[in-house]
């Protein structure tokens, strides 16, 4: 019982790293923006520092995490962070990274 155990627990261990590389094959097929670039959600304008996922809402939920920046393009004194969820209705690239 034990080495079954141990074999299921093994082939579930594979699955969850296929389904997370299945995700993030995902995400770089369908992203909007890129590291680096500068998007807003009519709230807040961010950096784009790096590009998440989460299982919500009974699918892949892509959001950003990046610096806030001010109306100038900015970031702020104090290093605030920031994020933006890629299916909000008032998402725009405002510049591209140039990547």
């Amino acid at each position: 019982m034990e080495k079954l155990n141990q074999r299921l627990k093994e082939i579930e261990d594979l699955a969850n790293r296929q389904k997370k590389e299945a995700y993030i094959e995902y995400i770089n097929r369908v992203k909007k923006a890129d590291v680096g670039d500068i998007i807003t959600d009519d709230t807040d304008i961010i950096q784009v520092d790096k590009i998440n996922y989460s299982l919500r809402y009974g699918g892949v939920t892509m959001f950003y995490t990046g610096v806030k920046l001010s109306k100038k393009l900015v970031p702020y004194k104090n290093g605030d962070v920031g994020s933006i969820f890629d299916n909000c209705n008032n998402f725009k690239i405002i510049k591209k990274s140039g990547n």
